[in-house]
This record gives C-alpha cells, structure tokens and sequence, in this order.
C-alpha cells in the first residue's frame, strides 16, 4: 500500500511496498510514484490521476514499476483519491498487488499461441479450433486460400456451405459424436 500526496510525492508506504521494489520506507518517502513508474507507461499514469485529481472515479491500472535494482514489477494498482470535506484533492491511496507472475504466464500463452499459428498457417493441411459444441472460431490460411471465404463466412458451420453436398451429413454425425451439445 502506498500513499501519495497531490505532488505524486509518497507520504506513506508499508512494508510490503518497499520490498516489492527494493527500497527503504526511508529513500521512498523522498520519491514520487512517477520515479518508479516504468517511463513507457508514465503517460497513462500521469493521465488517470490527473483525472482523480480533478473529481473523476478511482481506478485500477495495471502497470509495471522499476525496481532498485532495475528491473520492473508488473502490478494492478486500485486507486482511490483523497480529498478533504470540502472535495479538494490530497492526494491518492494505491493498494498495489504484485501480478508479474500472471503477465509472465500470459505472455508464455501468448507467444505459444503466435507459434502455434505460424505452424498451423504454414502446414499443407487445413486445421481448424472449435469450441466443446462445434461452434468453429479459427482456421488456418491454407483453409482461406483453398475456400476463398472469411472467417465470417465460416466460422460455427459455416463450413458446411463448402463442403460437398453429399458429404455434409456424414461429416456432420461424425463430428457430433464429440459434440453431443451441438447444434449442427
């Protein structure tokens, strides 16, 4: 948790603050959140307190800070404003949860897929992902370059319009075995 007055400059921090990022309550006290703000997303920092100052919502930014040592934490920081009785802005509360190990993981998942997609584009067979009714949302650009339709022409059964006609049926029980939900 840290607190930040109107500045930007932290007022106060706990514990678990400093050893996310490496420093001493004592060196935060002299910082404002924009020193350890990753310089990429500084801007869109700058822009949601900005708006808080000036009467908007509390919010919830995901964004990475810079460590002492250098590297960054990714994080969500919940935002609340603070202001005295009279509505004028204090300053800000951030509760600051620790979510690199969730962006490492999506960013695995993420380049997996990317490699899984190179592979399934530039194979000679056609693929395509369903969903567990049948329901299909991907092909790959061997599919397209052979059909000459889009994924909006094809996607669910949409495939059906392609295939030959005395095929379809039979191609359609065998699919649904898998599928008993599906709607063929």
């Amino acid at each position: 948790m840290v607190q930040a007055d109107a500045t930007g400059r932290m007022a106060l921090v706990n514990q678990r603050w400093c050893e996310m990022l490496g420093y001493s309550e004592a060196e935060l006290l002299t910082m404002t959140i924009a020193d350890v703000t990753d310089p990429a997303l500084l801007a869109p920092t700058r822009e949601a307190v900005r708006r808080l100052a000036e009467g908007g919502p509390d919010f919830v930014l995901e964004k990475r800070y810079r460590r002492k040592d250098g590297s960054l934490l990714w994080a969500s920081s919940s935002v609340n404003g603070l202001r005295n009785p009279a509505g004028e802005y204090l300053g800000l509360v951030a509760v600051v949860l620790d979510i690199t190990e969730r962006k490492r993981t999506e960013e695995a998942l993420q380049k997996r897929e990317e490699d899984f997609r190179t592979l399934a584009d530039n194979m000679s067979q056609f693929a395509w992902m369903a969903d567990a009714k049948g329901w299909i949302f991907w092909y790959n650009r061997r599919w397209y370059d052979y059909t000459g339709t889009t994924l909006e022409e094809m996607q669910g059964w949409g495939w059906k319009k392609v295939h030959h006609p005395d095929h379809v049926d039979r191609v359609i029980e065998r699919l649904t075995r898998g599928w008993p939900t599906s709607n063929g």
